[in-house]
């Protein structure tokens, strides 16, 4: 099966989207190496599409590249810093490499962007969590259930 687009039958805007979906096929299907150029040819055709970036450092993360996972993040946030999900990743990226500081400053930039973000205060609880604040761990738990009061939290908080 031949997956190569006659990019002179499509603008640049629809090309970029279908490479960014066909690189997702590929990493869905473990097709790294061919995922991984997909992504870098939609990002080559709209460099200032954040959701492009976004799943590019997705992936990378996936991948556990940190570094260059780090790098489209931040070039994504250099390009428009009001985005959560940037903020997001590079939270969880900074608690992977034990950067907690950065982690809770990335972490709760998100959650000012939106403060019911679930996800960002779940990786709170993680950052707590890892430095032994149970407390803290207990008063983001608590901030989820207000958000979603059927969240797992509930579980997670009666063992803590």
């Amino acid at each position: 099966m031949n997956n190569e687009v006659d990019a002179t039958k499509y603008s640049n805007t629809d090309l970029a989207m279908a490479y960014s979906r066909i690189g997702e096929v590929f990493a869905e299907n473990n097709m790294n190496s061919t995922a991984k150029k997909y992504f870098k040819q939609a990002i080559g055709l709209m460099p200032f599409v954040i959701d492009y970036r976004i799943k590019q450092g997705t992936f990378l993360l996936k991948q556990n590249q940190l570094s260059a996972s780090k790098t489209v993040f931040t070039d994504a946030l250099a390009l428009n810093p009001t985005i959560k999900e940037i903020h997001l990743n590079l939270g969880y990226i900074f608690l992977l490499e034990h950067d907690f500081e950065k982690a809770d400053l990335y972490l709760k930039q998100a959650i000012a962007l939106d403060p019911d973000y679930i996800l960002a205060y779940e990786n709170l609880v993680l950052l707590a969590q890892k430095q032994n604040k149970v407390d803290q761990a207990k008063v983001y738990l608590n901030k989820i259930l207000e958000i979603a009061p059927e969240h797992k939290a509930k579980e997670i908080l009666q063992k803590l």
